[in-house]
């Protein structure tokens, strides 16, 4: 698949649809790692904690806990001592890599205005001319695709009121913050319907299949899914085209020449 090793690339996976590995998730965590960051690249490990706001639980996120709600494996990257993990109160990364690179990667979530900032570690990751890497999952787990849609603009995906969260430091430091929230009025959790978006992304090459394991994989060039999203975004007008998963209209997407 020509994963890259010497850029940011963000791991979203499904250790069921893998099947068995040597030493289980601590075994993928190991060999993604080493394999990723071998020539200055960093893995970049999703560990989401918006449970904790919808719960109202305080903190939002506490950088002394390996709480996160999206998963086993986000969860085991979250306790690795080798993990840099980033201070997002609701959309939190762990980054695996050479010590300054990962620390100058993470701070980007220090001062973040909402869940998916384009300012943050999403949004940094497709400045370095990153990379996002499905494995056994879908674009609905994407969660790039929220970065992408607040940067361009996209009608119906913000909250208008700002929402107080919390981030709790390794030092006991707790910082109250306020961001806005992601609210698609009408539709609910629009990131079930980003699959709409897979024939678009693969007519124009900003995908690339593969399998790892028993999975399903596929290793999307960030740039290029917001250049795609971008396309869409100019074509649609006012037009609606996350309220369910019926197809996209080819003409949104389908160009004489193919994005590079």
């Amino acid at each position: 698949m020509s994963v890259p090793q010497n850029r940011p690339v963000v791991v979203h996976t499904s250790l069921k649809a893998i099947g068995e590995i040597e030493g289980r998730a601590e075994g993928l965590l190991e060999g993604l790692s080493e394999y990723i960051t071998a020539k200055g690249g960093l893995l970049v490990v999703p560990a989401h904690t918006w449970d904790n706001f919808f719960g109202n639980i305080t903190p939002t996120l506490d950088l002394g806990s390996d709480h996160v709600c999206i998963g086993t494996f986000p969860r085991i990257a979250a306790q690795s001592p080798l993990g840099y993990r980033s201070p997002h109160p609701t959309h939190s990364v762990v980054v695996f890599g050479e010590e300054k690179k990962a620390l100058d990667f993470i701070r980007h979530d220090e001062d973040v205005r909402s869940m998916c900032d384009p300012s943050g570690c999403l949004g940094q990751v497709e400045r370095e001319d990153g990379y996002i890497l499905l494995i056994g999952v879908g674009q609905n787990k994407n969660t790039y695709l929220h970065t992408v849609e607040e940067e361009l603009g996209v009608k119906n995906r913000m909250g208008s009121e700002m929402i107080d969260v919390s981030v709790r430091y390794k030092d006991g430091t707790l910082r109250k913050k306020q961001i806005l929230p992601l609210r698609a009025e009408g539709i609910g959790d629009v990131s079930v319907n980003y699959t709409v978006f897979q024939p678009a992304f693969e007519y124009h090459r900003a995908v690339v299949k593969g399998k790892i394991g028993n999975a399903d994989s596929m290793l999307c060039r960030a740039g290029m899914l917001k250049a795609v999203l971008q396309m869409i975004n100019d074509r649609k007008g006012d037009k609606e085209v996350l309220a369910d998963r019926t197809p996209l209209d080819p003409a949104l997407y389908e160009d004489e020449e193919l994005i590079h």
